[in-house]
């Protein structure tokens, strides 16, 4: 009756709510029904004005009170008022960014993206449309899709930059800092990523001074800085214990809980990493941050308080209390989940699917994994083993499930990483365990997995309609072209064409679910078929190779047709000191027998760690090696190690070697159907329109030579440009490239006229039974863990090729060009890929003198893939068999001939 009473005495609907609010003395709820009667009022007076000053009112006010839920409510009803009254203006933006605003903060991420999508499509409000980005950035960060969110924040900025908005791009500066810091901190401790953490930090503080500023902005400016000299790659305790402090005084002057825990933990991580470091007593600071930030817990500060509480079990796993370590593991995934848990129990998989914060609940599955390896070391319970195991495999159903959300392919390659230090920790317990078809599993999980899905996937979307694969190529092709251009337009177009293919690519699969279900899930061979696969003489060795810490081993697991083992490989300074001295040598010529000597000092040091005297017996029985390598394995050649260092022979002359980028990988790349219709094409430049690179005057004789013996086509100088070789390749059953190449840092290979980059190779298809990169540094390339290395090789075989034989450095022309004609040789009498390229380096060395006789001549080049197959028939051998049956055939007629003789006598 006041509600009316009111609007008839005069009083606006609006002026009626506000009354209701000032004469309010409890919480909002106590008037949520009056503020209900007055919005039905509006609408059937059609005070549509009224009702969208109401809502939006009350969504913020209930914001300000801290209760998301019904924020979100009256944001709704807010911008619902708008669409239906078609008033599709700046202020409906704003409706809907407030909305999509106080879902993010409610984590619900799923309704939040599309109401920030709706706001960018709309572009009509700039600055919201540069914070929707933005706040997508944020959201994809939390949800740990970390690349994915910097194609939004970036996004952001560049609406910020034309709006000459300083306040946004400094609150973005701080942002994508931390992502760039988020990446760096969880595993992938690059260079590259702390570099660019400081960057955008200083193009922060560069602002900071040309701008009012409030508290909490410095506040995040402040703990941002201190965090970066609280990474072990820039640590510095008193510049960041001094950030942290001044953070923390703001978060108490603000009475921000959430901020003050952060700030506790902060603090008190950075004590325990001094800790660790000095080997001083910092116990009382540290358990004094970490109990005072569990003071101020809320239920949206569950991730810090989580995180405290495995900061006290760092502690005493540290100090080799393992038991009070489990103890205060298993508090951090209860307060991270909300689930009760015994400290022995293994967590239900179902129960983790779709919640916030799983790449923490990841983290606490594998620290309370490796906590319970230590309670092995030091106990000898077998059981700690088996509970540990349990737990990683939950690690690894959790892994994919992330994994499978993203569709970024940086994103991916982030979880592959983590991926690395989990698969590592299960094979020690498999190996403990004896469980070496599991070990086996794990070691093939650490490698290619990527790649092998991204061939199955290309390979379903074949059988697609070609519509289909034409528009997806297109906008592949798109991308490419835009991401050389640097400018503003050009950016903006990229980011809205990669948003489309996303789109895309989820439609195809909505659409064709039957093409896509199974996909992925065979992709992880076992031992029992890969022994079908191979023959007797062959044998697997795949290692596990850590690089995280000198605490674990290594590993190699064996697989002969009859039998599978693992062993432990020593993870010591010293292996890694081989590696390098190895690869130093081995990249120069021999000069003088001390060179050769030095050289091969090293290379059975390094023989014997990798292939120890425990597991060369089983090797010695088999003379195919089929290397999987892993980490810094994946840039040295076996064929140069020394086996013996009586008689100083290579590898290479007691085995065949090949290589692997898994043996899933292999498998599945090898069952693919291959319709080429061209035998060979080949591409010699010889000489380029870049004074930067050397003439290959020998690449011409080379290519000459193996087209004499193999017909096809050829492309020399001149004719062999980029156009040329996308053009004509792309159906030939051999390719050969006969050019310069670097695989460090941005891949390229050289032809005529440009370069084509790595980018490239993944809008390139091709039909290859062989792929030959007769260039230098085409198997190097950055090495991402559990993955592999980002090589020109990787990208011709993301294109279609079976094989690839590549080069691990630079090459030398004229034994590049002996190697190859004698391989091709080979090739065309009826060889193997791998029997071909192992009789040419044989033949090489052996007829080379001192000098040349050197691995750096003959070891470069490695044949990566499919490597027993034939791809031409021994004549000579048909020949002598066709001449065999025939004989046969004659000697049975000739024998039936007696007989009949000797009856019919």
């Amino acid at each position: 009756m006041m509600l009316i009473s009111s609007v008839m005495n005069g009083q606006s609907f609006f002026d009626s709510y506000t009354t209701l609010k000032k004469e309010n003395t409890q919480s909002l709820t106590h008037i949520e029904h009056k503020v209900d009667s007055l919005l039905s009022l509006t609408e059937k007076e059609n005070a549509i004005e009224e009702a969208i000053l109401i809502t939006h009112d009350f969504s913020i006010q209930y914001f300000i009170e801290g209760d998301y839920d019904k924020a979100i409510l009256y944001a709704a009803k807010d911008a619902s008022y708008y669409k239906k009254n078609n008033l599709i203006n700046e202020a409906y933006s704003n409706a809907l960014f407030n909305l999509a605003f106080f879902q993010r903060l409610n984590f619900e991420y799923e309704d939040a993206i599309p109401n920030y999508n709706k706001v960018i499509t709309l572009n009509n409000n700039p600055e919201k449309v540069g914070r929707s980005y933005c706040d997508i950035g944020l959201i994809y960060n939390k949800q740990n899709d970390y690349y994915k969110s910097l194609i939004f924040f970036n996004q952001g900025i560049t609406v910020f930059e034309k709006q000459e908005n300083l306040l946004e791009l400094y609150h973005t500066y701080v942002n994508i800092s931390q992502v760039y810091e988020d990446i760096a901190t969880t595993k992938d401790r690059s260079k590259e990523n702390y570099s660019k953490e400081l960057y955008y930090i200083n193009k922060a503080l560069e602002l900071k001074d040309s701008l009012y500023l409030n508290s909490s902005d410095h506040l995040i400016l402040y703990n941002t800085v201190a965090s970066y000299y609280n990474t072990n790659e820039n640590y510095d305790f008193e510049n960041a214990k001094s950030y942290y402090i001044k953070s923390l005084e703001i978060s108490k002057e603000n009475q921000d809980s959430s901020k003050v825990t952060t700030l506790h933990l902060n603090i008190g991580n950075l004590f325990l990493k001094q800790q660790k470091r000095t080997n001083k007593f910092y116990k009382d600071s540290i358990f004094h941050y970490l109990n005072t930030g569990l003071q101020f817990q809320t239920e949206y500060n569950r991730e810090n308080i989580s995180d405290i509480y495995l900061n006290f079990s760092d502690y005493y796993s540290h100090n080799k209390e393992y038991k009070k370590a489990l103890l205060n593991n298993t508090i951090a995934f209860q307060k991270i989940t909300g689930f009760e848990i015994d400290p022995y129990a293994i967590p239900n998989l179902s129960d983790l699917e779709g919640l916030q914060n799983q790449h923490v609940i990841l983290n606490i599955i594998s620290e309370k994994a490796t906590i319970l390896l230590e309670l092995y070391d030091v106990d000898q319970d077998i059981s700690y083993v088996e509970l540990a195991l349990q737990n990683l495999q939950v690690a690894d159903h959790l892994i994919s499930a992330i994994q499978q959300r993203s569709n970024q392919n940086l994103s991916k390659l982030f979880w592959r990483n983590q991926a690395s230090y989990i698969y590592l920790r299960a094979v020690k317990a498999c190996a403990i365990l004896n469980k070496i078809e599991l070990a086996f599993y794990f070691t093939e999980k650490n490698k290619a997995f990527l790649l092998t899905e991204s061939i199955l996937d290309n390979n379903t979307k074949s059988l697609l309609p070609d519509a289909i694969s034409t528009r997806e190529q297109i906008l592949k092709e798109r991308i490419v072209t835009l991401e050389k251009n640097t400018d503003v337009i050009s950016k903006d177009s990229l980011f809205k064409t990669a948003q489309i293919l996303e789109k895309f690519t989820d439609s195809i699969k909505i659409a064709y679910p039957e093409y896509f279900s199974t996909k992925t899930k065979t992709q992880i061979i076992s031992t029992s078929e890969v022994q079908k696969y191979i023959d007797d003489k062959s044998i697997v060795i795949s290692y596990i190779w850590n690089t995280d810490d000198k605490k674990e081993n290594h590993y190699v697991v064996l697989v002969s047709k009859k039998e599978i083992a693992i062993h432990p490989i020593d993870n010591t300074e010293e292996i890694d000191i081989l590696i390098k001295e190895f690869q130093t040598s081995i990249s120069k010529p021999f000069e003088n027998n001390n060179d050769k000597d030095s050289f091969q000092k090293v290379a059975h040091t390094l023989y014997a760690h990798l292939l120890p005297k425990d597991i060369t017996t089983t090797i010695a029985r088999h003379s195919n090696l089929m290397i999987v390598p892993d980490g810094k394995l994946q840039n040295i050649p076996f064929e140069a190690l020394i086996s013996s260092k009586e008689t100083s022979r290579y590898l290479i002359e007691d085995y065949r070697i090949s290589y692997a980028y898994s043996m899933s990988f292999l498998l599945h790349n090898a069952s693919i159907t291959r319709n080429s219709n061209k035998p060979f094409v080949g591409f010699a430049p010889i000489t380029f329109e870049r004074d930067s690179l050397k003439n290959l005057n020998k690449s011409e004789q080379e290519l000459k030579a193996i087209h004499t013996m193999i017909q096809g086509d050829k492309f020399i100088n001149k004719e062999a440009t980029k156009e040329a070789f996308l053009s004509q390749s792309k159906d030939a059953k051999i390719i050969h490239l006969a050019t310069h190449a670097d695989g460090t840092s941005n891949p390229w290979i050289a032809f005529k006229d440009e370069d084509l980059i790595a980018s490239e190779l993944y809008i390139y298809k091709n039909q290859a039974e062989l792929v030959t990169l007769s260039a230098c540094n085409t198997t190097l390339g950055d090495i991402a863990p559990g993955e592999g290395v980002m090589s020109l090789a990787r990208g011709f075989f993301y294109a279609g090729a079976n094989t690839v034989v590549s080069s691990l450095w630079e090459t030398n022309d004229k034994a590049t060009s002996e190697i190859m004609t004698s391989f091709y040789a080979h090739l065309k009498e009826g060889n193997s890929k791998s029997d071909a390229l192992h009789k040419a380096k044989l033949a090489y060395i052996s007829s080379s003198n001192l000098s040349q006789q050197s691995p750096y001549y003959w070891a470069p080049f490695i044949l990566i893939g499919e490597a027993e197959n034939s791809l031409y028939t021994n004549n000579t051998s048909l020949i002598f068999g066709v001449l065999c049956i025939v004989i046969f055939v004659f000697m049975t007629l000739l024998y039936f001939k007696k007989i009949k003789n000797k009856i019919v006598g």
